[in-house]
């Protein structure tokens, strides 16, 4: 619920204004669904935009402007009941600048959240966002930020709203045929639940909105677990829903800062008349880091595609060569006591198709005049042991440039 609330309000400032979408909530999938009549609870949320006092928020050493305020409407119901629930959450923006056209937009500001490691802040939901005006000129990009606390009140209100509207109609009473209170059941059902905190079912919002509250079977305690469990998958599908139909395609990065043999080494200097020699002293063994960087970059073309800068992995590709690098560049820091990030990361984000489509074309053009002028050299080359390692230069040339047209295929069908 987290990313479907993040994403309907980047909708409704993209339209600054109002803006409304149905879903509906299937049971037996624990899952939030396109809108049907056919299933028990109706989603409906409503979303509107006002212009607040300007705040300024740190996030990894940029300055986010929140000047912002979106408010949601959530309505879950069902025939016999409606529950709401009113949220207002802030919106904080940081202005990517320096571009001209869209597609240089987008790739400024993935380098901007590679740059600043905004992908693993831990506080905030993050992701870049075009805005197009009515005129070419008032377009702008956007890298968006929303604070997870805020949305995780909904996501935990819709959790409990959905056992509500989904528990017995029955009444409970106690020994004697006195009726429990509200309070007493509410203490029931979190025996029951035994789960972390964040799944008490205390009301989270005022009791006007609370219809009725009633005891969790067994069978709905578990069906709530399997939808915690499952709630990553579900935001995911129906991103990937609404992605596909904003012309973007899901791509996995591969970002990367690897260690040099100068990494933690150290300098002296000895002055022998109007002669001064220097001296590095190297902590990490050059030869092993040299031959991991060179690894690291054969793999590397095995696997992924470079697009302005972004290198990113084909859909099919096999990651097992790449966690070996990563595996040996670990033990080297480990070995040598070095806590610097220097590191190979996979980012999961969001591109636009024909961005990707066209900047794989350019690329594979870049790789079939590297492959013409290895083919010009072998033409000319006598020496064996060069002519060996020009033929296998080739050869993994070639296989590139196949996989590169299938995976080319693969994006534009």
């Amino acid at each position: 619920m987290v990313d479907v609330v993040a994403v309907f309000l980047k909708s409704c400032y993209h339209y600054s204004g109002k803006c409304e979408k149905h879903y509906s909530y299937d049971p037996r999938q624990s899952r939030i669904v396109p809108y049907s009549r056919d299933l028990p609870i109706g989603i409906h949320l409503r979303g509107d935009v006002y212009n607040v006092d300007k705040t300024v928020v740190a996030i990894s050493g940029l300055e986010f402007v929140g000047d912002r305020q979106l408010v949601v409407e959530v309505e879950l119901s069902t025939v016999e009941k409606v529950v709401v629930g009113n949220f207002s959450i802030k919106m904080y923006r940081y202005a990517v600048e320096g571009w001209k056209h869209e597609k240089q937009a987008w790739a400024i500001a993935y380098s901007v959240i590679k740059r600043y490691n905004l992908s693993n802040v831990s506080d905030y939901v993050i992701f870049p966002h075009y805005f197009r005006g009515r005129k070419a000129k008032y377009d702008a990009m956007f890298v968006i930020a929303f604070a997870k606390n805020e949305l995780e009140q909904v996501e935990l209100w819709f959790r409990r709203s959905v056992v509500d509207l989904l528990a017995p109609q029955k009444e409970e009473k106690k020994e004697g045929g006195e009726e429990k209170s509200i309070e007493e059941l509410i203490k029931e059902v979190e025996e029951l639940v035994e789960g972390p905190e964040e799944l008490s079912l205390t009301p989270a919002v005022p009791p006007a909105t609370q219809v009725t509250t009633a005891v969790v079977t067994d069978v709905e305690v578990e069906r709530l677990r399997k939808e915690l469990e499952e709630l990553k998958e579900i935001v995911e599908k129906r991103f990937d829903e609404w992605a596909k139909k904003q012309g973007l395609v899901k791509a996995k990065l591969v970002v990367f800062d690897l260690p040099t043999e100068y990494l933690r080494s150290t300098t002296k200097y000895e002055k022998n008349g109007e002669t001064v020699m220097e001296t590095k002293i190297l902590k990490l063994d050059p030869a092993r880091l040299r031959t991991l960087r060179k690894t690291f970059y054969t793999v590397l073309h095995k696997l992924a595609y470079k697009v302005d800068g972004l290198w990113i992995l084909r859909h099919n590709a096999d990651l097992s060569e790449l966690n070996e690098v990563m595996g040996e560049l670990h033990r080297i820091l480990v070995e040598n006591n070095i806590s610097e990030k220097r590191t190979i990361n996979l980012v999961d984000v969001y591109l636009p198709k024909d961005y990707v489509v066209e900047g794989l074309k350019e690329y594979i053009e870049e790789r079939r005049m590297v492959l013409r002028d290895v083919q010009t050299k072998l033409e000319t080359v006598l020496k064996l042991s060069e002519r060996r390692r020009l033929e296998k230069e080739l050869s993994n040339l070639l296989d590139e440039v196949k996989r590169l047209e299938e995976e080319l295929r693969y994006l534009s069908s």
